[in-house]
């Protein structure tokens, strides 16, 4: 009896020791947490919305962070994004933030195949420009740049077209 009660004893010290070293395990390996998620495209809404189905076999709406669609630019980027957000289309999502935006989507930064940011995509074509009302944090440099560099890209293509070529009369 005295040596199956020292069994008992035994094994909960050893597992009571064992739980505390998985604990500790775990917060040394909090840095393995992923930054991207994957989920297959589902629906395109708008130019920076779209419905996404994730592993789990949840589906919510995605909204590209950082940018905003230009108010005359509405059905040609939403006629883009849907060129690139086909149905089922593989997408890598890395969330803007922790939480949702007020309205439930995800705030996020998309990158399609090629690994391409849609966000940064949407601003070098001209369909949208910085969100100047949302606080970018990662790319904020970046999008700045493409925004105003796509400014003076529009300016040289104009100076070429109407540049009168010799071999034409």
């Amino acid at each position: 009896m005295k040596t199956l009660l020292r069994q008992i004893i035994l094994i909960s010290i050893f597992m009571i020791a064992g739980c505390a070293q998985y604990e500790s395990a775990v917060e040394k390996l909090e840095w393995l947490e992923p930054d991207t998620f994957t989920c297959d495209v589902v629906q395109v809404k708008s130019g920076d919305t779209f419905l996404c189905k994730f592993p789990d076999l949840e589906i919510d709406t995605i909204r590209l962070a950082g940018i905003a669609i230009l108010d005359n630019k509405q059905a040609e980027a939403k006629s883009f994004s849907k060129s690139v957000l086909k149905r089922g289309t593989l997408v890598n999502l890395e969330p803007h933030q922790e939480e949702r935006a007020q309205n439930g989507s995800i705030p996020s930064y998309v990158y399609v195949p090629g690994v391409k940011m849609l966000n940064m995509l949407l601003l070098e074509k001209g369909y949208a420009g910085v969100a100047r009302d949302e606080v970018i944090v990662k790319y904020k440099a970046e999008f700045f740049k493409i925004e105003n560099n796509r400014g003076e890209e529009t300016e040289a293509i104009e100076e070429v077209e109407t540049e009168k070529k010799p071999w034409v009369k």
